[in-house]
């Protein structure tokens, strides 16, 4: 079974980060569109829209032997993109290899919201959290996050799970 989060709202950072150059050398503008995945146990939302995220790990997990299968990964998921870039279409997506594992895609309604933030925002970023219960791995494998926009496919780095020595 997957279960799938709405997308937490569009927001502007609370602190305006440091000035970038870009390709063409301006100082005001930031490129690059981002996706970070953090991998975990489990998760709670709570008041506030805070998330507490339990038994995260790092790029790896180790496991006594396959196939295994964990009661629940969860993949807390933060993706951000240049204020003067919005995203037009959002979908993520946990991959092991071709193996499309979970999806959650944006609402459209809540991707460009320039209008609503301070003049000093340089990204608008979002929120998502995938659930995976249970979670089956027959053998060795790679899982990431595929980010894929109106215009572009964003990866996140991988998390391995490998047999201990």
């Amino acid at each position: 079974m997957v279960e799938h989060l709405a997308f937490n709202q569009l927001v502007g950072g609370s602190i305006p980060p440091r000035p970038t150059t870009s390709k063409d050398g301006d100082p005001g503008r930031i490129e690059n569109r981002t996706v970070i995945a953090q991998f975990c146990d489990d998760f709670r939302q709570e008041i506030g829209n805070k998330f507490a995220l339990m038994g995260c790990y790092g790029t790896d997990l180790f496991v006594p032997q396959f196939p295994i299968t964990l009661p629940k990964l969860c993949v807390f998921v933060y993706v951000r993109t240049p204020k003067d870039r919005p995203f037009g279409t959002l979908t993520l997506r946990v991959m092991r290899a071709e193996q499309v594992l979970a999806t959650l895609g944006a609402n459209p309604d809540r991707l460009d919201a320039t209008e609503e933030m301070p003049s000093w925002t340089r990204w608008l970023s979002m929120t998502g959290v995938l659930v995976m219960a249970p979670f089956h791995a027959v053998e060795p494998c790679d899982l990431r996050v595929q980010a894929e926009t109106e215009s572009e496919v964003i990866e996140s780095g991988r998390f391995l799970i490998r047999k201990m020595a």
